[in-house]
């Protein structure tokens, strides 16, 4: 496994880039920012509010994002991370459920307890992560790592009984960057709440990670598949494919008792704007259905 070190930028180009103080204006510093800075910021705030989420980020953006890291050395009280440990939560979908099995198979690990785990606990194993995306978000805690999955679930359709949760601990290196005292800034700027996050630039990364022990004792006992739920789902009749109009209606009322709960949850006023933003394009794309629905109608009916 290849690790990605980059080097440090010389002292004098990054003054040149950023000044003696980075983001001088945002932390009140007797300086204006330079262009490259507030470029930057823009792309931190970006960032921070998940645009680029489960996707491959522009090649502006990672240079950008290099740039900074380089000039680490030079603004320490920004660019430093003072934990020791650094935490990540990932799901294991299905389709990774094999390679996954594969990979802790043949340890035995050690039995932590945790809030996610209270009767079982959490299993600890040794870990090759390779993250999907060159850049990353970690965090400062499990807990923290652990409530943000959680917050993270609730507003996807994941299928629980398909997947593992897996907590990620890693020691510090020479690949993370953007401390907590930058990340909370860009935080406060954008409307997110404290996730008391560190950025990380790099491909794989030797871990400790953390599985609920119920979980991998299910995996491992069916050789790399969890067995079906034990909870009884609630089967609904669904109109027969021939009956087109019934079909129509019934998908119809499905998305909009999906956006009523949406609407719901939006009222309620608990979301940071990433959430609220996430579920209003979804609201928009249950709408978008419900027009391509009635078009179907009255394409049969008039017929």
């Amino acid at each position: 496994m290849e690790y990605v070190k980059i080097k440090s930028g010389n002292k004098e180009l990054c003054f040149t880039w950023f000044k003696k103080y980075l983001f001088g204006e945002e932390f009140k510093k007797d300086e204006t920012n330079t262009k490259d800075e507030d470029v930057l910021w823009e792309i931190l705030k970006e960032f921070k509010k998940g645009k680029w989420d489960g996707k491959k980020k522009p090649k502006n953006v990672v240079t950008a994002l290099e740039k900074l890291k380089t000039c680490q050395p030079y603004y320490k009280d920004l660019l430093t991370p003072k934990n020791k440990y650094l935490y990540r939560a990932i799901v294991i979908k299905p389709t990774n459920l094999k390679k996954f099995y594969n990979k802790i198979k043949d340890q035995k690990p050690k039995i932590n307890k945790h809030k996610s785990a209270q009767r079982e606990g959490l299993a600890a194993y040794d870990y090759e992560y390779v993250p999907r995306s060159y850049v990353q978000s970690w965090t400062t805690t499990l807990d923290k790592a652990y409530d943000f999955i959680s917050k993270y679930i609730e507003t996807t359709d994941f299928e629980m009984s398909d997947t593992i949760i897996v907590i990620i601990k890693v020691k510090t290196d020479s690949s993370f960057f953007a401390n907590t005292k930058l990340t909370e800034k860009i935080g406060k700027e954008v409307n997110i709440p404290r996730e008391e996050e560190v950025l990380r630039l790099g491909s794989g990364i030797k871990s400790k990670i953390y599985v609920s022990k119920m979980r991998t004792d299910d995996l491992i006992k069916n050789k790399g598949k969890l067995p079906p739920s034990k909870i009884e789902k609630v089967k609904k009749k669904k109109p027969s494919v021939a009956d087109h109009d019934s079909a129509i209606e019934f998908y119809t009322n499905q998305l909009q008792n999906s956006i009523k709960r949406l609407k719901e949850t939006l009222d309620s006023g608990n979301y940071t704007k990433l959430e609220i933003y996430d579920r209003k394009e979804r609201i928009q794309n249950h709408k978008d259905q419900i027009k391509k629905h009635e078009d179907a109608k009255n394409l049969i009916l008039n017929k």
